[in-house]
């Protein structure tokens, strides 16, 4: 099984620098987008861009993880998971995921924006 490592590393590696990609060919049309249509428009396009790429990060890298994982366990716990977790359960983790980091963030500018704010008023 050890010959197996460097193709599952492969495809964890490939599946997050697609996500990385695509998350910046739309960070690219959306920075084209607010020079043309407007800043608001322009700023909840790039966070649904975000939340897209780092969705399909998070995706890529579980599922990584999990074909990792059932090479080391026996075959009836591979089994028992896949009759007690759903098949939506890493689409619907990873979104669940990148939408608490991109609100953190946003939370993490504005409350950054104010102390910047109170700091410039004195």
């Amino acid at each position: 099984m050890p010959f197996l490592l460097p193709l599952i590393t492969a495809t964890g590696g490939f599946l997050a620098s697609l996500g990385a990609w695509i998350s910046g060919i739309i960070y690219v049309f959306v920075g084209f987008l607010v020079a043309r249509v407007g800043w608001r428009l322009g700023v909840e396009l790039a966070v649904i861009a975000l939340v897209t790429g780092l969705t399909v990060t998070v995706i890529g890298t579980i599922k990584a993880a999990i074909f990792a994982i059932s090479f080391t366990l026996p075959p009836e716990f591979v089994h028992g998971y896949n009759l007690l977790v759903p098949s939506n359960f890493v689409p619907c983790l990873s979104a669940i995921f990148s939408a608490k980091v991109v609100r953190w963030a946003w939370e993490w500018s504005v409350h950054m924006i104010y102390l910047l704010k109170s700091s410039l008023n004195g």
